[in-house]
């Protein structure tokens, strides 16, 4: 009796747990060869005198179990130019945390080409907020992220848009 009982306090809290699945990132970025980048344009949407954000995704290692990126971010504000870079681990595998709510295709333009995008609507919640994020993809752009909009309760809404990038 006692097995039994163990038995189905496992498969409850197995059925708790959540899946690991192929990580939709690394495989993005995995399709791409070390050296691939893109550069994207990042801004405040409202805001009186925003400042020149830019964040170049640079793809640096591929093994079977994660991807390393190279995040370069430049902040210009009047004047003064700020930089900082740091190393994101992507794993392969990762827990499905949001299912999408909503799916489509959408026309992007990128520096003056017409994008035929997938994109990708769900709620989000962060410090209590609730908001929206919305992904714009094509395969041909490292990363496949061209843009993304993200709209939360009580804070300007943020926009990011690829420029430019490079497949190797």
């Amino acid at each position: 009796m006692r097995s039994l009982i163990g038995a189905l306090a496992l498969l409850a809290w197995l059925q708790n747990v959540p899946e690991l699945r192929d990580n939709p990132e690394y495989q993005a970025w995995a399709a791409f060869a070390p050296g691939s980048w893109v550069e994207y344009r990042d801004a405040i949407v409202g805001e009186p005198h925003p400042p020149d954000h830019r964040t170049t995704t640079k793809l640096v290692q591929i093994t079977p179990e994660k991807i390393v990126l190279e995040v370069l971010v430049k902040l210009r504000t009047n004047e003064k130019t700020s930089e900082f870079t740091q190393k994101v681990e992507i794993p392969a595998k990762d827990k499905v945390t949001h299912a999408s709510a909503e799916k489509g295709e959408d026309e992007v333009e990128v520096d003056g080409k017409k994008l035929k995008c997938a994109w990708e609507k769900w709620t989000i919640e962060s410090q209590g907020k609730k908001g929206t994020k919305k992904i714009w993809l094509h395969p041909d752009v490292p990363g496949r992220l061209v843009k993304e909009e993200v709209q939360m309760e009580g804070q300007f809404d943020s926009l990011r848009r690829a420029i430019r990038w490079e497949k190797k």
